[in-house]
């Protein structure tokens, strides 16, 4: 099947003409668009593009729809890094908080605006699902910033609601879009591939020199959870190492966390929610070179 990859250039001339539009302040539009035009890919915006054309939608206008999904996913990036106070080598970390607070603020109404005119047009219930699924995202981040969680349940359960909406928002409005009707398959498995992206970006984080610092184990996190509760002893001097502030990404760390078992037990996770993923995939009333498409593009793609 043709057409299936994103052309960014089309984003990006809809994003700058959407923004220009219906932003009347030039300093303003300008901020805006130099966040946008500061990620380096848009993932979420290639879901709901892909979705909709494996869905059979035909239409170029899916473009309007691939925009507003990166526009709010631009909006909740720039809020989480507010309330987390991290990444500060994006540019909204590097302005003044509140005028990249009152941006992002724009971002939402800016993106809900065009999904209410393309669910007018469309199907009603678009609006309704963009919405259910914002929702449920800012609920999780809500658990998040609490930092309640204390066993795997609950940092499953958040992880789903904060990364699996966001994923199930991409792809279900743009199978929508295209077939006007729900299916609850794809959101099914779009909560599963947004756990296991969670986890491997959790994987990656562990051998990440520029995140070895304590954060390992300030928060609630499912790595966080298995070392304290690990009777595994290499599990034990990882995190006796990290209390003491010995935290420095040397052989020595790396082979201590191979050893204390969490990056096993986090692939472990991974891999299940790439499993039921699939399974969902399999379930699917599309014909079966559309299921193996999107797996190719989902599962297996490196």
């Amino acid at each position: 099947m043709d057409g299936l990859i994103l052309d960014e250039t089309k984003l990006k001339n809809t994003v700058y003409h959407i923004i220009t539009s219906e932003v009347k302040n030039t300093h303003l539009s300008e901020l805006i668009l130099s966040f946008f035009n500061s990620r380096k890919r848009f993932l979420f915006g290639q879901l709901t593009f892909m979705h909709y054309h494996i869905f059979g939608g035909k239409r170029e206008d899916v473009y309007h729809l691939v925009s507003a999904i990166e526009l709010v996913t631009l909006a909740i990036d720039i809020f989480d890094d507010l309330e987390d106070l991290d990444n500060y080598e994006e540019p909204w970390m590097q302005v003044k908080h509140s005028i990249s607070l009152n941006a992002a603020s724009l971002l939402l109404t800016i993106s809900q605006k065009i999904v209410y005119r393309l669910s007018n047009e469309w199907n009603t219930q678009l609006l309704n699902i963009y919405q259910d699924y914002l929702i449920e995202a800012a609920e999780g981040q809500h658990e998040d910033l609490l930092d309640w969680q204390a066993f795997e349940e609950t940092c499953l359960l958040t992880i789903k609601m904060k990364s699996g909406a966001l994923t199930a928002l991409a792809s279900a409005c743009g199978s929508m879009l295209a077939s006007k009707r729900v299916d609850l398959q794809v959101e099914k498995y779009a909560y599963q591939i947004g756990i296991a992206a969670q986890l491997d970006n959790d994987l990656n984080d562990l051998f990440s020199s520029q995140k070895t610092d304590s954060k390992i184990i300030d928060k609630n996190t499912l790595a966080s959870i298995f070392l304290r509760t690990s009777t595994n002893p290499f599990a034990k001097k990882l995190l006796a190492n990290i209390k003491k502030g010995n935290f420095t990404y040397t052989e020595e760390y790396k082979q201590l966390l191979l050893k204390s078992g969490v990056v096993a037990y986090l692939s472990i996770l991974k891999q299940t929610a790439i499993q039921m993923a699939i399974t969902h995939m399999d379930e699917l009333d599309l014909p079966r070179d559309h299921i193996e498409i999107l797996k190719d593009h989902l599962i297996y793609f490196k």
